[in-house]
């Protein structure tokens, strides 16, 4: 019985490690090949709750927070499972574990969530108790931080922290250029308006 277990257990590790392999390919061909900044946050979305230990009867809570505006204030751009009151909340980047991963530019995993100064206004992590945070940064500039919140204890899996880091550089460049290809695509139209108007 006892052998058998460790080769269920074996098994069980291979067909995770084969899922965030696969994800992780499925996120950096996405990355490659869209320009669409919703796309690239959902994708990275997906790869950042593959980090946690899987547990079928725990809530999983995601989403992807951006600077916005001149003030460094962080706004929801998408998210999964959080509830309708808490879309709109926007956040100072400034205090608890959303300020240690924007200031150190290092994924941060933390016991807990339900008890940070800024997660906890959030009606979704009132039962979180392990969260993850990637900040989306390139070139000593954070645009951003994913977050993602278990409600079981010790959820987080370590072993990936390299990984993790690395697709939140590569997401914060995708995210980069879309944004360069956007304003790009902007420009041309409005040369294109001149020109006919001219």
């Amino acid at each position: 019985k006892e052998v058998r277990r460790e080769i269920e257990d074996s098994r069980q590790r291979l067909d995770e490690i084969r899922e965030r392999t696969r994800a992780v390919a499925d996120m950096a061909a996405e990355l490659n090949s869209t320009l669409n900044f919703d796309r690239i946050l959902n994708a990275s979305l997906d790869v950042g709750r593959l980090s946690v230990r899987n547990n079928n009867s725990a809530k999983l809570i995601s989403m992807a927070l951006m600077v916005t505006n001149e003030n460094g204030q962080l706004t929801i751009e998408t998210e999964r499972g959080l509830t309708r009151n808490d879309l709109n909340k926007v956040f100072s980047g400034t205090r608890g574990i959303i300020a240690k991963a924007i200031d150190t530019g290092e994924p941060i995993i933390y016991n807990g969530g339900a008890n940070d100064p800024e997660l906890k206004s959030l009606n979704s992590f009132s039962q979180v108790k392990s969260t993850l945070l990637i900040p989306l940064r390139a070139n000593y500039e954070t645009d951003g931080v994913l977050v993602v919140g278990s409600s079981e204890a010790n959820a987080i899996n370590e072993d990936h922290i390299d990984i993790l880091a690395a697709i939140g550089v590569q997401a914060t460049v995708a995210l980069q250029n879309a944004v360069l290809y956007t304003n790009l695509q902007d420009e041309k139209e409005r040369i294109l308006r001149i020109e006919e108007n001219g």
